[in-house]
């Protein structure tokens, strides 16, 4: 059998060869790009979990109408927050400045199976960017979610706050898109997700607290900066 090369002078992530017993179930070239592939060959050497090994429930939810809005949503003040893509970070830390809020009927009715509690593990599953970008819900939190977003139920907040962190590093990430489907509009299914391998260090965990610490900081220092300037803004125009 005659043997194939390829030029040195082609992108071997883009160009590259496969022995059809190096195939499994997937047929897509992405799933089996050479980086993705001696990556995930470097974590399945530590011998890791799989996601899966952490889940006690899983659901995703899904999108009330918003032509019938004031059926199923409400305002801040007197609604439950229905969590969507843009309200998770790679901090693992929830983000509301974007919010949308349903009402408790809805909350209660249509949505229960995907309600949220403190110390869930939230998970985007469906969109453009960052695949698997996680986050926490923080104690005292009630809320919801839509069919983008999953919410895994772990056994504590610390274990959810260890695996939102690994999902969130470049490495978790890449392991989350090479198991990804779909062309325009990636995905990731159950099976694909709970497929994806975790290291369990809580090493990472003290780095991500450190620096969604300095983030907290340099938001509270720039605050200040637009406050003064405005005020500086101010006093030229008025005064």
């Amino acid at each position: 059998m005659s043997s194939y090369t390829i030029s040195p002078t082609l992108n071997k992530s883009r160009v590259f060869i496969l022995q059809k017993s190096e195939l499994e179930k997937r047929l897509d070239p992405f799933f089996y790009v050479p980086e993705l592939l001696e990556l995930e060959k470097k974590v399945l050497a530590k011998k890791p979990k799989k996601l899966r090994d952490y889940v006690k429930g899983l659901a995703s939810g899904a999108t009330p109408k918003t032509t019938e809005s004031e059926k199923y949503y409400a305002e801040k003040e007197n609604g439950i927050p229905f969590l969507r893509v843009q309200n998770l970070s790679p901090t693992g830390v929830l983000e509301f400045d974007d919010c949308k809020y349903i009402n408790e009927e809805t909350h209660n009715g249509m949505l229960k199976r995907s309600q949220v509690s403190a110390g869930d593990l939230l998970v985007k599953i469906t969109g453009v960017g960052r695949m698997a970008v996680a986050s926490v819900a923080p104690d005292g939190f009630e809320g919801n979610i839509n069919q983008h977003v999953c919410v895994i139920k772990t056994e504590s907040k610390e274990i959810s706050e260890t695996l939102a962190a690994f999902l969130n590093s470049d490495i978790g990430e890449k392991l989350a898109s090479r198991r990804s489907t779909g062309g325009t509009r990636p995905a990731l299914d159950y099976p694909a997700l709970l497929s994806i391998p975790i290291i369990e260090d809580k090493r990472i965990l003290k780095i991500v607290n450190v620096a969604t610490e300095q983030i907290q900081k340099l938001k509270e220092k720039i605050n200040e900066l637009l406050k003064k300037s405005s005020e500086e803004i101010e006093a030229i125009l008025l005064n």
